[in-house]
């Protein structure tokens, strides 16, 4: 009898720990939505995010005079998709308003449909870190390490399911960004965006950063991702080239950069500087 009560206060105590789990996770999800409305429509007059395959997102950087820098074109696949967005979501004339094809690095899920909007809309340029032109040439794109066993895994699944090549159809770029180690400020004002382009990398050698609204916007792309279970929090990205470079480009967007409020990512949700100086604190050590 004495066991039968043990084990069903063992039971209801199970119950409750599930219960609060489920009660904490919806209010965090809920919270973490509530934040990510108030980020997005806060910024909405200079970036728009535009989810797309892969947990992927692409950005529409606004600008002056009805001019618009889309920030990387996902696979080969999502190209049809992006265009959907830009034209029925955005009411935007691709070849009139978008002025540059920025892409902040030569991956498959960034620069993948480079070939097929030069093909569609040539009189857009394209541009990429000098140091990642030739993945774009010759349309074999670098994949960094996978970073855990998880992404081990998916990378083998995602080479596998492409018969063992990650390629991509070849574009030449029109603008190469060399900012000589940060010395000098890459600015987009030319294409009517009041931006600017540093490097930062890590999770490749030539990842670039964007930094807008007076600096006060930084689009980190894949150098760190957000969460999976809080949205609005940082993470390591699932594939690093160079651990301690990556290291060295957060620590330096914070350091250098104190003006920055909020970082989008492209794999995940925007954080603010706050989470991403808290979360850095601690897991700098881990890795």
């Amino acid at each position: 009898m004495n066991q039968k009560i043990r084990r069903m206060k063992i039971f209801n105590i199970v119950l409750l720990l599930i219960a609060f789990g489920v009660a904490w996770f919806s209010y965090s999800i809920n919270t973490s939505k509530k934040l990510l409305e108030g980020i997005e429509l806060n910024n909405s007059n200079f970036v728009k995010r535009i989810p797309i395959s892969f947990h992927t997102n692409v950005f529409l950087l606004k600008g002056d005079k009805g001019k618009y820098i889309l920030v990387d074109n996902g696979t080969p696949d999502d190209f049809n998709l992006i265009v959907k967005e830009l034209t029925e979501k955005y009411n935007i004339n691709i070849e009139r308003d978008i002025s540059l094809l920025f892409i902040t690095h030569a991956h498959y899920d960034h620069a993948g449909s480079s070939s097929q909007f030069k093909k569609n809309y040539p009189s857009i340029p394209i541009s990429v870190s000098s140091l990642e032109a030739d993945y774009l040439t010759n349309g074999k794109p670098l994949m960094a390490s996978p970073f855990g066993i998880i992404p081990t895994l998916f990378k083998a699944v995602l080479t596998l399911s492409k018969n063992g090549s990650l390629g991509i159809p070849t574009v030449k770029p029109d603008i190469l960004i060399d900012t000589k180690d940060n010395k000098e400020i890459f600015s987009l004002e030319k294409f009517g965006v009041k931006a600017e382009v540093i490097t930062t990398p890590g999770h490749s050698i030539g990842s670039l950063t964007v930094l807008l609204n007076e600096r006060k916007i930084a689009i980190l792309a894949d150098l760190l991702a957000s969460s999976f279970i809080y949205s609005n929090r940082p993470s390591w990205p699932l594939f690093v080239e160079d651990v301690n470079e990556t290291k060295k480009s957060v620590q330096m967007l914070i350091e250098k950069y104190p003006t920055i409020e909020t970082f989008y990512v492209s794999h995940g949700l925007p954080f603010s500087r706050q989470d991403l100086i808290q979360w850095f604190s601690v897991n700098k050590h881990i890795i």
